[in-house]
């Protein structure tokens, strides 16, 4: 654009001589837009008087049609230098700028760099549309990649929700094997001690004796009622309500010997085999330790010796302090374990007893343990024998409570106990009767709700699952029409957290219970009631009620 034609043919044949034949003049600004948008052409070449506005907005005008990319490059020719007039035209979109008069040679390189500029600016415009494209393309096939992953996780889910209940089921059989394992090990010390006295009436009349068979046969109960409970516990961490009480190992250690006899003699007699076995205890502090699970981890590796020796041998159960550990350990003389075997053997499920071993036995021992913050150090070779050293620590502190006995300063009570079990409520009877209690009974929900509204009681003990109401119904029933303190006792597990637990039932308690613990959890439920919580049980489990 000129307004002077002269001048725009003479730049016309400079362009031609070139090589640029499609060349376009213009004399206006009205014609320099018009024609821009129609041809769109490489290059505007703008002749530029002194300061004039109209031809600056015009290339604002058409910059501003334009995208940025697509932007066409500007040559201004001018006679006029000032600053301001250069300010403004580089302002408005003017990519060059060449002074009047101007050399040709350099109106040609300017030109030609122009059209340069502009022709990489046209390749890097393809570039990114063809860049657009891929993307666009690429996010499509990972959108479509992602759907097909969602559809291929969903499957893998569900085949692993599938494999986890299978494996479920099968641990579950397991389990069910080693309990029926371990409880048949604890019903042959009932069993054969119950056998003896009532078949021998000497032996009966022999008051030592049946006290000593009484008493092993109470902690072989004890003991059954925690098997139930560590089912759950492998590998638990302790918790708060755990009890840890002070214990002599010694004479915990003393206690395994009858209560494994008649697997380590009577049976291995049966089988040809003789095994004896033998103490090697020495001096040895207190433990803070929970007794009865410590008396199980004996047993069960007191058992495993016992297998471990097809023809015979020998047993030494020993104690042993070395500085701030007590130490247990079980020695047999049987076949020992290689070196794999023995890096494995603590593992859930591994067995090398075949279809005869459920593999939980020295895991449980392993959790156990553990949760004493002990360890389980092995040592053994093959046909020299094993030995298990169980090392807890003696700066473990006890932990819990046990509670005393409170049954000489509580005043008698009129009590209805409510199960549907008659042994349970046979026994229940007779602790509390011994303790001086008046008792009622009654084998339903039915049934003891009509006796309550008949009569006045100061304490409930009920059991939870029973047909018709259950006990927690019962309970519900009970505290709408009076506040008289309620105990439970289960045998299945019940959270004492739960909404409806929390309004209605003061204490909850575990089946079995002792009459020391009954006694406890008497006391306790009375003097905070409607506060929902668990007592301690020296044996199995570890409930205290809330603050």
């Amino acid at each position: 654009m000129d307004d002077v034609v002269a001048n725009l043919t003479l730049l016309a044949n400079v362009l031609n001589r070139m090589g640029y034949k499609q060349i376009k003049s213009v004399t206006s600004t009205a014609e320099l837009v018009s024609e821009t948008m129609a041809w769109q052409p490489n290059l505007i070449v703008l002749e530029l008087p002194r300061m004039d506005v109209e031809r600056l907005s015009a290339v604002e005008q058409l910059r501003s049609k334009f995208r940025s990319q697509d932007w066409i490059p500007v040559l201004v020719l001018s006679v006029d230098t000032d600053h301001e007039l250069r300010r403004k035209a580089f302002a408005a979109g003017v990519s060059e700028f060449l002074a009047k008069p101007f050399d040709f040679s350099e109106l040609v390189v300017r030109i030609r760099n122009s059209l340069l500029i502009r022709t990489y600016q046209e390749q890097l415009r393809d570039q990114n549309r063809i860049l657009e494209y891929r993307v666009a393309a690429r996010t499509k096939s990972l959108a479509e990649r992602t759907e097909q992953l969602e559809a291929t996780v969903s499957e893998l889910k569900s085949s692993q929700d599938q494999i986890i209940q299978h494996e479920r089921l099968r641990a579950f059989g397991a389990m069910a094997g080693g309990v029926a394992h371990d409880f048949n090990n604890v019903l042959m010390c009932v069993i054969g001690y119950t056998e003896l006295l009532l078949n021998d009436p000497v032996l009966l009349a022999n008051t030592e004796k049946t006290r000593k068979f009484l008493r092993s046969m109470n902690t072989a109960g004890v003991d059954a009622s925690s098997i139930v409970a560590r089912l759950r516990n492998f590998y638990r961490p302790v918790e708060e309500g755990d009890v840890f009480t002070l214990t002599d190992l010694n004479s915990l250690v003393s206690e395994v010997v009858p209560l494994t006899q008649p697997k380590w003699k009577t049976q291995a007699l049966a089988e040809g085999r003789a095994i004896e076995v033998e103490l090697d205890l020495q001096p040895t502090p207190q433990v803070a330790c929970n007794p009865a699970e410590i008396r199980e981890v004996v047993v069960n590796l007191v058992f495993n010796a016992a297998d471990a020796m097809p023809n015979g041998g020998k047993i030494t159960l020993c104690t042993r302090c070395e500085g701030s550990v007590v130490s247990i350990g079980i020695r047999d003389t049987g076949t020992g374990m290689s070196e794999a075997v023995r890096q494995r053997c603590m593992e859930p499920f591994f067995s090398t007893k075949g279809a005869k071993g459920t593999g939980l036995g020295l895991a449980m021992v392993f959790g156990i343990v553990k949760r004493h913050e002990g360890i389980v150090e092995i040592e053994s070779e093959v046909g020299q024998g094993t030995v298990f050293w169980i090392r807890l620590s003696r700066d473990l502190q006890a932990r819990g409570s046990v509670e005393s006995e409170t049954a000489e300063t509580m005043a008698p009570l009129n009590i209805l106990v409510v199960d549907d079990e008659p042994v349970a409520r046979d026994i229940l009877s007779h602790y509390l009767v011994a303790d001086g209690h008046s008792v009622e009974m009654a084998a339903n929900g039915y049934g003891a709700l009509e006796k309550f509204r008949k009569e006045q009681f100061d304490l409930v003990i009920t059991d939870q699952a029973m047909p018709g109401l259950t006990g927690l119904q019962l309970a519900e029933a009970i505290k709408k029409e009076a506040n008289t303190p309620i105990l439970m006792l289960t045998g299945c597990g019940i959270d004492p957290l739960e909404e409806g637990v929390r309004k209605v039932v003061d204490a909850i308690g575990g089946k079995p219970i002792s009459q020391r613990e009954l006694r406890n959890a008497i006391a306790r439920t009375i003097q905070r009631p409607q506060s929902v919580g668990t007592f301690a049980l020296e044996a199995n489990a570890a409930l205290a009620p809330e603050p």
